[in-house]
């Protein structure tokens, strides 16, 4: 039995946020690290906008690495999407904070803390769910130690926390807090809301650094949701001082394809268009990793499913799958023709988008065909120069030899 060399050398790529992300990331990951450790005063807000996909929280997680290395600073990964069903999101965020403070040893820190989040959740006054821990306002005064009496007066409620949160400050004696927050965007419009405004409260006193990962389109509508008469624009502003864009990955990385997916090249049918499907794909999908990412995988498992039914590979075929593969990654609906003259010109930006990458996959499907007829020729002419027989064993560019 013959054995027969697969054209997909590839696997799926998993869509899992990396400390070590590539494509330029470890710079960005870098500078903002360094002016988080340099800062004289930590005491503000830093927002990293990106649409879906960007790389977002790969960002996060490859800042947090530089910075867990820092003694002067005390990191928190926290995950906003995990407690949208909160009704104050402000306390489970607060135990993020406690939880991390524990693990240093710091116990003068970590009741300062302590003290912070207990304050939070009697000026609530309700049932506040907590990692999976439901307490209400009178088992949090149930629980003030000693050194802290529970408040007697409504007014002494509201003004605990302030109190509190300026022992934190205190307790941190130069040192910083700095919070990675993640998925803020894909909460509820209270819950985004409350997480930006329980951030200017605690951003009031120096040593907490709040990095945020977010749409900045998505956070303005829930903004501008909330707050009607308010600017959404004006709102953020206020409490994100330092804005940063992640830049698109494709453009701004050279050879970031094969950077991002290891072993793309090994799907042989492409060989030499690395820059044509770069193209591509920037078109398509303006180099956001995850679309990327998806459109690999997608090409990766129709190339694998025509390579079992033994497909000849020609210009043709690879331009179906190529656009298959486009289509599958973006997975936009079709829109009937009988309503898009009702549909917003925003709307149809991706189905533009998508023409666009279809005829720029139809392009590099063409430099494909060209190449494998070149190397088919190139091997039939040195076959002939050797006086190969007929019978001999098909070139690699065949299926199903």
């Amino acid at each position: 039995m013959t054995s027969k060399t697969s054209v997909v050398t590839n696997r799926i790529v998993a869509d899992v946020p990396t400390e070590y992300p590539g494509l330029g990331f470890e710079d960005y990951a870098a500078a903002l690290t360094d002016a988080i450790a340099a800062a004289d005063r930590p005491q503000f807000t830093v927002g990293l906008y990106g649409k879906w996909g960007s790389g977002k929280s790969s960002l996060l997680k490859a800042m947090n690495r530089i910075l867990e290395a820092d003694a002067n600073v005390i990191t928190v990964e926290f995950d906003a999407w995990r407690y949208q069903r909160s009704q104050e999101i402000v306390i489970p965020l607060l135990h993020a904070v406690f939880s991390a403070v524990q693990k240093t040893n710091d116990h003068a820190l970590a009741r300062a803390v302590g003290r912070l989040l207990r304050a939070f959740g009697v000026s609530l006054g309700f049932k506040i769910p907590v990692v999976g821990i439901e307490f209400s306002a009178a088992d949090v005064r149930a629980a003030w130690d000693e050194e802290s009496s529970p408040p007697v007066t409504l007014d002494d409620a509201f003004a605990r926390p302030f109190e509190e949160l300026r022992r934190v400050g205190e307790a941190l004696d130069g040192r910083r807090i700095v919070v990675f927050v993640d998925d803020l965007d894909r909460c509820t419009t209270e819950n985004v809301v409350g997480m930006l405004e329980s951030i200017n409260v605690i951003t009031d006193v120096a040593g907490f650094v709040f990095v945020l990962a977010l749409d900045y389109d998505v956070v303005t509508q829930a903004v501008q949701k909330r707050y009607p008469h308010a600017n959404g624009h004006e709102f953020i502003e206020k409490i994100i001082q330092v804005p940063f864009r992640i830049p698109s990955a494709m453009t701004t990385a050279p050879g970031a394809l094969e950077a991002l997916v290891p072993g793309f090249s090994g799907l042989r049918h492409l060989e030499g268009l690395t820059i044509e499907l770069e193209d591509a794909i920037e078109i398509a999908f303006r180099g956001n990793p995850r679309s990327v990412k998806r459109f690999v995988n997608a090409l990766t498992l129709l190339m694998r499913i025509l390579e079992s039914r033994r497909a000849q590979f020609n210009a043709q075929l690879l331009t179906r799958i190529l656009r298959k593969a486009v289509t599958a990654a973006r997975s936009y609906p079709s829109t009937p023709a009988t309503s898009r003259r009702t549909t917003p010109a925003s709307s149809r930006r991706p189905l533009a988008a998508e023409s666009s990458a279809r005829a720029a996959v139809s392009r590099a499907a063409v430099s494909a065909a060209a190449a494998s007829r070149r190397r088919s020729c190139s091997t039939t002419s040195l076959a002939r120069h050797a006086d190969v027989s007929a019978t001999s064993p098909p070139t690699g560019d065949s299926i199903g030899g």
